[in-house]
C-alpha cells in the first residue's frame, strides 16, 4: 500500500551519525498505533532495531505536574541509554498531542532524529473499534474529533488502516525507518541513575503473577497518596539484540527513567518483569527491595492456560494470549528454568508464596511490610 500526504524521505544512514532514527507513529485511539508499531518491529528481525509505547515511560502517579514533561525527559533518557548500546532505530508508538510535536523533536534534537507518521482510520471504523473496547458515546466523539485534528496536521505522512491488514501497513511504515548502519555504541554523558535503594523490584517465573500483584501494589501506593513510579521491564526491553544488550537496555532504561520519576517527586518506582538473574542480583547488590513471587508449576500451568484464553490486559509481547499447546509448553519450559536461576537470587530477596489467587492480598501484604518498614 501507499503513504497518503506528503512523504519525507527518509535521513541516509552514516557509520558515524550519532543521532537515533526514530519513527513515531501517531493518531487518535483506536487507529491501530500499538498494532502496527508491533508488526514493524516483529519484520525488522536482521537490524538492532527496538519498540516501545511511550505510556511505559509515564506511568507516574499521583500526578503533580504536566505528564508531557516527564514523558519528553523519559523519552530523552531512553533515546540515550539506546545509543548507548548501539541501537540503529527506534520505533515508538503512543498517544501526544500535535502542538507538542515540536517541543519534543527540540528536546532530542541532538541524539535523534524523529520522523512522525500518522496512523488513522476512517469515522466509522474508529467509531466501531472504540465502542469494541466499551468506550461510552461522548468518548467515541471525543476520538473522532482527535483524528480530525490530526489530519489537519500538514506534511504528516498518512496511513489508513480501515480496509488494510497491519502487514502492509507496517510494510508502508518501514519506508521512513533508515536504521544506522552500525550499532558502534554513542556514548553518553547524560545518562543518569537513579537511587537503587528507591527500587521495589518484582519478579519471579513466567505465569507467576508478576504483573498483577506489581500493579497491585503500584495502586495501593498510589491510594495512600505516595508518588510512585511504574516500569515494566519486558515493555522496555524490545529490541533484536543478544541477552546480554537486552540486560544492559533493561538496567539502563529503568533506572534512568527511575532517575526522571525521582525528579518529579517519586518515593519510590516498582519494576517488574521476566529478569535475568544477573540484573536481580546485581539490582540485589545495590540495595534495591527485591520480591521473589513463587509458586509450583501445577499453579503456573493453570495461569498460563487462564492467559491462553485471554484472562489478563493484553501488552505487546505477551506470547500467551491464544498461544497454541506448543507455544504454552515452551513458556511453562522457561518457567522451570527460571526456578532454577532464581534459586540464587534469594539471598537478597524476600521470598513471597502466591501458589493462591488472592495476589490483591499479596501486594496490600508487600506494601505493609516491606515498604513501610522502609518508611
Amino acid at each position: 500500500m501507499s503513504i497518503d500526504g506528503t512523504q519525507r524521505a527518509p535521513n541516509q544512514p552514516h557509520v558515524s551519525d550519532p543521532t537515533l532514527p526514530v519513527l513515531w507513529l501517531c493518531g487518535a485511539p483506536g487507529a491501530g498505533k500499538s498494532v502496527v508499531a508491533w508488526e514493524l518491529f516483529q519484520e525488522r528481525i536482521h537490524e538492532q532495531i527496538a519498540y516501545v509505547d511511550i505510556d511505559q515511560l509515564k506511568m507516574l502517579a499521583p500526578e503533580s505536574g504536566d505528564s508531557f514533561d516527564l514523558a519528553t525527559a523519559s523519552f530523552a533518557a531512553f533515546v540515550d541509554v539506546h545509543r548507548s548500546i548501539g541501537t540503529q532505530g527506534l520505533i515508538v508508538s503512543g498517544v501526544i498531542d500535535p502542538e507538542q510535536m515540536p517541543t519534543l523533536e527540540a528536546v532530542v534534537s541532538d541524539r535523534a532524529k524523529v520522523t512522525w507518521m500518522l496512523i488513522d482510520a476512517d469515522d466509522d471504523a474508529l467509531g466501531g473499534r472504540i465502542r469494541n473496547r466499551g468506550w461510552p458515546d461522548d468518548l467515541v466523539e471525543m476520538v473522532i474529533a482527535e483524528a480530525h485534528a490530526w489530519r489537519a496536521v500538514p506534511q504528516l505522512p498518512r496511513i489508513n488502516t480501515t480496509s488494510t491488514t497491519p502487514r502492509n501497513a507496517a510494510n508502508a511504515a518501514g519506508a521512513l525507518l533508515a536504521p544506522r548502519l552500525s550499532t558502534t555504541p554513542s556514548p553518553s554523558t547524560r545518562l543518569a541513575a537513579a537511587d537503587v535503594s528507591q527500587l521495589v523490584v518484582i519478579y519471579g517465573p513466567r505465569a507467576v503473577g508478576k504483573s498483577a500483584v506489581s500493579w497491585g501494589l503500584f495502586m495501593d501506593c498510589v491510594n495512600q497518596g505516595e508518588k510512585t513510579g511504574y516500569l515494566d521491564a519486558d515493555q522496555l526491553g524490545f529490541v533484536h539484540a543478544g541477552a546480554e544488550i537486552r540486560d544492559q537496555l533493561i538496567r539502563e532504561a529503568v533506572e534512568s527513567i527511575a532517575h526522571a520519576f525521582q525528579d518529579a517527586g517519586a518515593s519510590r518506582t516498582i519494576v517488574n518483569g521476566n529478569l535475568s538473574g544477573a540484573l536481580v542480583s546485581t539490582w540485589g547488590v545495590g540495595g534495591a527491595i527485591l520480591v521473589h513471587l513463587d509458586a509450583p508449576l501445577t499453579t503456573l500451568t493453570e495461569r498460563a492456560v487462564a492467559r491462553h484464553g485471554g484472562d489478563a490486559a493484553r501488552l505487546a509481547g505477551d506470547d500467551l494470549v491464544g498461544a497454541s499447546s506448543d507455544v504454552r509448553a515452551g513458556v511453562l519450559k522457561q518457567a522451570q528454568n527460571q526456578i532454577s536461576v532464581y534459586a540464587s537470587t534469594r539471598t537478597f530477596a524476600h521470598v513471597l508464596d502466591v501458589s493462591d489467587d488472592d495476589l490483591p492480598r499479596h501486594a496490600s501484604a508487600i506494601h505493609d511490610e516491606l515498604l513501610d518498614s522502609r518508611a
